[in-house]
């Protein structure tokens, strides 16, 4: 199937489509229905899910999970719930408030991935030289890879926040983040992030000087990096470090494929998502996680 074949089918979907399917569903399946926002979600959950009682449904993306979560509330549709990225809810609009709707511990599930402790250690010993990776943090005074990604992304995370806050309407999606990083201090340059964000922005009506005035004055603000930080910048970020200073080859879609393989059940049990999913369904009577050695993570 051709890229643009397949975007114009996830097009024709919407929130009605995906309450379409699930009441095609319910006819043979009283499951617990976990609505996500697309594969890679599935992906991460999937393994640690107990499939007899409950299975993810993939929607395409934050909008079409939210309508469909809002419609199934209407009608009160049991046992169907939404997990949904945390995005700027709480910064730049208000969280939807159904006790059917669980947000992601940080920004998206990737981020809430790579903050569980110890997963990105692990994936940097399988795709690293040790003695490098010593070196680049001896040589930046850090603790990890990881504090560097994070430190890194959210700059670009709050430029994202202002371009959608300021209406700019700056093209960040799949943000080559490698341009603009100063090698010698592994920090965001300000001016090198403003040309290539305008750069790639068409009619843009800002000029370099602004925008860089703008990114100085939002990275001031930061208090939680973290926080800015979507799963897609930390990837993309980590794998740029990696491939420049830590002897690594493997690309962003590789680490991605790597940290969800790399997420077991305790890194599962580390995260406030774990929590409320299960208390979600244990009020409905359901066992939403599978236990070891029932998980199939556990096996693999």
């Amino acid at each position: 199937m051709t890229n643009t074949r397949k975007n114009a089918m996830q097009d024709s979907i919407d929130a009605d489509t995906i309450i379409s399917e699930i009441d095609m569903i319910r006819t043979n399946d009283s499951r617990a229905i976990v609505l996500v926002e697309g594969p890679e979600d599935i992906a991460a959950l999937d393994p640690h899910l107990k499939e007899s009682e409950c299975f993810t449904l993939p929607t395409t993306g934050n909008s079409i999970l939210m309508g469909a979560i809002r419609i199934a509330d209407d009608r009160r549709m049991a046992k169907v719930v939404a997990i949904s990225d945390l995005d700027w809810t709480g910064i730049l609009y208000p969280a939807y408030n159904s006790p059917n709707v669980i947000y992601t511990d940080d920004y998206d599930l990737d981020a809430t991935l790579m903050n569980c402790p110890g997963i990105v250690s692990r994936i940097t010993s399988s795709h690293c030289d040790r003695e490098k990776v010593r070196q680049l943090l001896e040589r930046t005074g850090t603790g990890s890879i990881f504090y560097l990604a994070t430190q890194i992304s959210a700059i670009i995370g709050a430029l994202r926040l202002a371009s959608i806050r300021d209406g700019l309407q700056l093209k960040l999606r799949h943000f080559p983040v490698e341009k603009v990083i100063d090698w010698q201090t592994y920090t965001v340059d300000p001016r090198k992030l403003a040309v290539e964000a305008i750069t790639r922005t068409t009619n843009c009506s800002i000029s370099p000087d602004e925008l860089e005035m703008i990114i100085k004055s939002e990275a001031a603000q930061i208090l939680n990096p973290l926080r800015y930080c979507s799963g897609h910048d930390l990837i993309a970020t980590f794998a740029t470090i990696i491939r420049r200073s830590c002897g690594g080859s493997a690309g962003a879609d590789s680490l991605s494929r790597a940290l969800r393989a790399a997420f077991s059940c305790a890194d599962l049990q580390s995260t406030g998502l774990y929590f409320k999913l299960d208390s979600w369904a244990k009020d409905r009577g359901i066992n939403a996680w599978g236990k070891e050695p029932d998980c199939f993570c556990a096996t693999t």
